[in-house]
């Protein structure tokens, strides 16, 4: 295991082990090399919101806006290369990358399949639930097959590639959820718990000795941070 020192509000780790910070009470997106060390950053009054991002594809980076309803799409030097509005999102919603050709995202009560280059959409049957109270943001995660929704303070639900419910897990106490392979990771406070993909009694538990602000993971490492610091734990 190893550490360093850096207040954040979430984190990202992507396929090539870098690490993407985001500051939101100094407007900020960093990002780390490896070994920790600071390769770019991002400034924008824009990042004083809550964000979403989606780093499965280091070149073409998501970046999620709910409060203005804006979808990014930025380069490996955090650089935009798009920017386009979505007029069915919110502030429940969330996108991330399916495939190379199709983007996922919930929005209006559904799932929904786009295809980036002719526009085809493909939706899920609409999804019922009860608001959460406190506001939090939806995640999203894909393999390019199985889809994995999260609304915190609801619960998780599981979509096969046909966009049809698989499962649905009625809890409130999971926080953030992150996909590699064949293991679904949750955090729930100190703890991070892992599942295989039909979401069916967790494989293994982790407890940490701190809340679980945020938490990310790749074929490497499995990534936490708490309010002032970003544990690096080596896994596979």
């Amino acid at each position: 295991m190893d550490s360093f020192k850096i207040k954040s509000d979430q984190i990202y780790l992507d396929h090539l082990n870098q690490l993407y910070v985001i500051q939101s009470q100094d407007h900020l997106i960093l990002k780390f090399d490896d070994q920790f060390q600071i390769k770019k950053e991002s400034s924008s009054s824009f990042y004083a919101e809550p964000l979403f991002m989606s780093v499965v594809d280091p070149m073409k980076i998501i970046l999620f806006i709910p409060s203005f309803s804006n979808v990014q799409i930025l380069n490996s030097d955090l650089t935009l290369l798009s920017d386009e509005y979505y007029q069915e999102f919110n502030s429940e919603s969330a996108i991330t990358h399916y495939s190379n050709q199709s983007l996922c995202y919930f929005a209006n009560g559904k799932i929904t399949l786009k295809n980036k280059i002719d526009n085809r959409l493909l939706e899920s049957e609409n999804i019922y639930y009860n608001r959460s109270k406190e506001l939090k943001l939806t995640e999203i995660k894909s393999n390019g097959k199985d889809i994995y929704l999260l609304i915190p303070g609801v619960g998780l639900w599981h979509f096969n590639e046909f966009l049809k419910l698989e499962h649905f897990i009625n809890d409130s106490t999971i926080e953030h959820i992150d996909l590699y392979e064949n293991k679904l990771f949750i955090s729930k406070q100190e703890q991070i718990e892992i599942l295989n993909l039909n979401l069916k009694s967790p494989l293994q538990k982790i407890k940490f000795s701190f809340p679980i602000l945020s938490f990310s993971v790749n074929k490497n490492y499995l990534l936490l941070a708490d309010k002032n610091k970003i544990f690096r734990y080596k896994i596979f």
